[in-house]
């Protein structure tokens, strides 16, 4: 990260089990190709950016696609209790 913009802390509350996990799957990395496991921060952090990079690149254009193929709602009014079209 460039010198000069600062990060911003964070407390994520978790449950012991889902904590557990994490330290599971960041040892898991510690071996041949690591000599070292990653921290907790470092392994969420790596988990946050390739979330945002599914999403960016999986998720997002097929919200986009449904969003064009939806149609217009048909604007009406109420007057009086009786449906009024345009």
């Amino acid at each position: 990260m460039p010198r000069g913009n600062p990060m911003t802390g964070y407390c994520i509350k978790m449950s012991e089990e889902q904590w557990s996990e994490v330290d599971r799957n960041r040892t898991l990395m510690c071996g041949v190709t690591r000599g070292q496991s990653v921290t907790r921060a470092d392994y969420i952090r790596d988990a946050i950016n390739e979330y945002n990079r599914y999403m960016d690149k999986v998720i997002r254009p097929r919200v986009e696609t449904v969003v064009e193929e939806i149609d217009e709602p048909i604007g009406f009014y109420y007057d009086n209790g009786t449906d009024v079209r345009w």
